[in-house]
């Protein structure tokens, strides 16, 4: 559950809750938020609590997700972020979620390794990909991500 809550003095705040999640889901989140912050390449909201169930952030605002300006600024902030995240190994210091599935997030030289093992072909296996996917678009992420 994500909602929007606004003080009496006008301040918004997003808070989000998830029922059933594991403790360290909302904690990896902010996490990861936190990082993409200090990157300075892309719009992340503040954080300013997690625990007990919930992350509470600032609330960015609106914008409008049809117009040809909005997919230009974010693909140009997109490849920012990546320019700024250029290092010799890929991965994170422990595993964390997307969504409410698990990521695995082990130290890898090879950035596209990485990615193919990690973020494209560990999902090939989930449930709700393989009722999506047909056989042939499975055989086509694979030839596209060999390892």
């Amino acid at each position: 559950m994500v909602v929007l809550v606004t003080s009496g003095d006008g301040q918004q705040w997003v808070v989000k809750q998830v029922p059933g999640s594991r403790p360290s889901m909302l904690t990896a989140e902010a996490e990861g938020l936190q990082a993409l912050g200090a990157s300075a390449t892309v719009a992340v909201p503040l954080v300013h609590y997690v625990g007990g169930g919930s992350l509470i952030m600032e609330a960015l605002g609106t914008t409008p997700e049809d117009s040809p300006a909005f997919w230009q600024r974010l693909g140009e902030d997109i490849a920012a972020l990546q320019a700024s995240t250029r290092t010799e190994r890929h991965g994170w210091p422990h595993d964390n979620w997307l969504g409410g599935l698990p990521q695995c997030n082990t130290w890898d030289a090879d950035g596209y390794r990485f990615f193919a093992e990690h973020r494209v072909q560990r999902f090939l296996e989930e449930p709700k990909v393989r009722q999506t996917l047909s056989a042939a678009d499975v055989k086509a992420v694979e030839r596209a991500c060999p390892t």
